[in-house]
């Protein structure tokens, strides 16, 4: 499966975005902007998890360094709240 290399500063999701898919981090990091702060995703981290059963993102990402993404959507992301 090939990777998605995205640039330093790429904005991945805002808050309020559709909720389509989730993203696996496997070179860089990604920051997540969330009310009370910012914290960091890096290798192995999965970009969405946390808003797996919501409709919309309630977090924002933005790499900060480049950074290579593997994307599960369509199907595979749609039976995901079902195993929750």
């Amino acid at each position: 499966m090939a990777g998605i290399t995205l640039e330093k500063d790429k904005r991945i999701y805002t808050v309020g975005q559709p909720m389509t898919a989730l993203h696996m981090i496997t070179k860089g990091k990604v920051s997540v902007e969330h009310p009370g702060g910012v914290y960091q995703l890096g290798k192995g981290d999965i970009i969405g998890v946390c808003e797996l059963c919501s409709e919309v993102h309630f977090l924002g990402y933005i790499t900060t360094e480049e950074t290579v993404i593997l994307q599960a959507g369509g199907a595979a992301a749609s039976a995901l709240p079902s195993l929750v």
